[in-house]
């Protein structure tokens, strides 16, 4: 087996702990977690270094260290994608992060940072851009395409060919309908079921 990567997470709440459960199972390992003086921290860092308010290049170089954006996307928040744009700024990449009990099609394609969580379905030809969280039980179906820095929210459904703008957000449980298209930085709502274009 080769040496595992080297990662840095970048914020340290929930959405971290669950990253975290996923790159454990795998050939990852945590070398510190950065995140800002007054950020929640989860107990399950308790025994990782913890950097405070941001990294420095010079002690995390980026040719050595991928990140892992561990800031979730709610919707009218910016956090996540200045976190992602602050540290590409400096030369990083963010590590892409699939779960092992997810179902990616190996004729999708998902673009750097992505992060598809625990029993996730992405289907065949879908497109995913980078920094987009497809979150637990979430179906992304064929021919899909969704953007940069969106967030498809736990048990979501993406029916065929369905295409989603960079920045949006689509709720938990929501359901859109087969060939819909919507534009950048949609919010759907949780339960909602889309069938025109917006």
């Amino acid at each position: 087996m080769s040496d595992p990567t080297k990662l840095v997470f970048v914020g340290a709440g929930g959405h971290a702990s669950v990253l975290y459960d996923i790159v454990t199972e795998q050939n990852y390992i945590v070398q510190a977690i950065c995140t800002k003086p007054s950020g929640l921290i989860s107990h399950v860092f308790k025994k990782i270094p913890l950097v405070k308010d941001r990294l420095d290049p010079v002690e995390f170089d980026p040719d050595n260290y991928k990140l892992v954006n561990c800031i979730g996307h709610m919707p009218f928040s910016t956090a996540r994608f200045d976190v992602w744009n602050e540290y590409k700024n400096l030369g990083y990449v963010f590590e892409t992060i699939i779960s092992p009990r997810s179902s990616v099609s190996d004729f999708a394609y998902l673009d750097e940072g992505v992060q598809v969580m625990t029993n996730a379905t992405i289907n065949s030809n879908a497109k995913i851009g980078a920094n987009t969280i497809v979150n637990t039980g979430a179906i992304i179906e064929h021919d899909v395409k969704v953007g940069s820095s969106c967030h498809i929210a736990p048990g979501a459904i993406l029916c065929g060919s369905v295409s989603i703008a960079d920045g949006s957000f689509i709720g938990a449980g929501a359901t859109i309908i087969q060939g819909v298209n919507l534009q950048q930085d949609t919010i759907v709502a949780a339960g909602s079921i889309v069938t025109k274009d917006s």
